[in-house]
């Protein structure tokens, strides 16, 4: 029995529902409707992060389909992860000036999360980091689950007679 079968199958399902949450990430405002522009507002807002990432969804489904002809790209998988993880960590590293005294003030009061004293850009912000806390955590663990599978294709040497 193949235990990895349904592993190939939740990377293949994880990297599609990761590349609509970095589509839906690309569109969100960061402006005000005032037309004041924040802080962040040239470095996330296109989409043009999310279309290299379209890559990993294709890998994992051929992946899927047939693992003896495509497991050599397993490791070209994998860094293609680490690197998108880190350059998410990158970017939150980089854009932690403009969102930690919005997501600050917001923990203090979680009730103005429900009120409107938060601008759509600030909101905007603290969804977006979010969804790149979310999408760096479940990189990690697709990165555990590649070198997992690649650690089954890849097992030390049987016996020989």
């Amino acid at each position: 029995m193949n235990i990895y079968g349904p592993l190939r199958a939740s990377l293949f399902i994880y990297e599609i529902f990761r590349l609509i949450l970095m589509a839906v990430a690309a569109w969100t405002p960061l402006e005000d409707p005032s037309g004041t522009e924040t802080a962040m507002n040239g470095l996330f807002p296109y989409a043009v992060y999310a279309v290299p990432n379209a890559l990993f969804p294709l890998m994992t489904y051929f992946l899927l389909i047939r693992l003896s002809l495509y497991k050599t790209y397993l490791p070209l998988y994998i860094a293609g992860k680490i690197i998108g993880a880190a350059s998410i960590i990158g970017w939150a590293v980089f854009s932690l000036h403009a969102v930690a005294p919005i997501v600050i003030r917001a923990l203090q009061e979680p009730a103005l999360l429900a009120s409107f004293e938060l601008s759509t850009a600030e909101r905007s912000l603290i969804l977006l980091s979010g969804v790149m806390l979310v999408i760096a955590g479940m990189d990690a663990l697709s990165v555990l689950a590649g070198v997992a599978l690649h650690g089954k294709l890849n097992g030390p040497p049987e016996d020989g007679p």
